[in-house]
């Protein structure tokens, strides 16, 4: 799918986070689905965005065929739902201008092509946005944060995988090329670099059929500095972004770098699936 729009909704199921709705979404056998979930804290990721979801109830229409879909969470306490509407905000943000992971970016995309689910049924929703919070102010706040000043770069972590030990080596070369440490294990690979370096990285990686992108990971200075591993859909994992992370503060930096340590467990658990 190449999307044309993104749509939004609220779950209206009050109280329950965006890990609730996850779990929910990857372990039953309904139709319905949608591409990213997120609440006060973190947005969760579920399904790439060149892939369809069914969200819209329009059918066939192009709500469901070309459009991408978020589920806003909404609480009892309005500061909690308040906090889950800034967070959609600023990640669909980062997905339209390429700030968030591989695979979840839409930057052919902007804020005159962000739509509530109203528009393909009827049914109103996002129910919260449309009614107390406005449609128009969310829809701006957005605007503004698409077009705000650049992130000023950060670091970055990168985690891949090789098919044969001549694209392990490509790879390891091309770290070298652009100085960026790195660790390995077996096949796994993971490059720590600035969040420039690491987009070159990426672009490398795509551009290599015996390479593979798992996550790209930037931190402090982005929302993307926490990643979690779950059943997820079919093999991929989840990919987990906690905007409450967001901080110019780079005295963060090394509690970034404890966390690629963390993260390498998490490589070494999926590598022995």
């Amino acid at each position: 799918m190449t999307a044309k729009s993104f749509t939004v909704h609220n779950t209206a199921n009050p109280n329950a986070t965006a890990a609730n709705h996850a779990n929910y979404e990857c372990n039953n056998n309904l139709t319905t689905s949608y591409h990213a979930v997120v609440d006060d804290k973190e947005c969760v990721f579920l399904v790439p965005f060149n892939e369809q979801c069914w969200h819209a109830g329009d059918g066939s229409g192009p709500g469901n065929t070309t459009s991408l879909a978020m589920e806003v969470c909404e609480f009892t306490d309005t500061a909690r739902t308040t906090a889950a509407i800034h967070n959609a905000e600023r990640v669909i943000a980062d997905c339209m201008t390429g700030k968030t992971p591989v695979g979840f970016r839409c930057t052919q995309l902007n804020g005159n092509n962000i739509v509530p689910h109203q528009k393909w049924s009827g049914k109103y929703c996002p129910r919260v946005i449309l009614s107390s919070y406005g449609w128009d102010k969310f829809v701006a706040e957005t605007k503004t944060l698409i077009g705000g000043a650049p992130v000023a770069d950060s670091y970055a972590m990168v985690f891949a995988w090789a098919e044969t030990a001549e694209a392990r080596q490509r790879l390891i070369d091309k770290c070298v090329a652009l100085n960026c440490a790195r660790s390995y294990d077996g096949p796994v690979l993971y490059a720590h670099a600035s969040t420039t370096k690491a987009r070159e990285l990426e672009q490398f990686i795509g551009a290599d059929a015996q390479l593979h992108c798992m996550w790209s990971v930037a931190t402090p200075q982005s929302t993307y500095n926490q990643i979690g591993v779950g059943d997820g859909i079919g093999t991929r994992p989840w990919i987990v972004v906690d905007p409450a992370q967001v901080s110019p503060d780079t005295g963060k930096l090394a509690a970034a770098k404890a966390k690629s340590e963390q993260i390498e467990t998490l490589c070494n658990e999926i590598q022995a699936l």
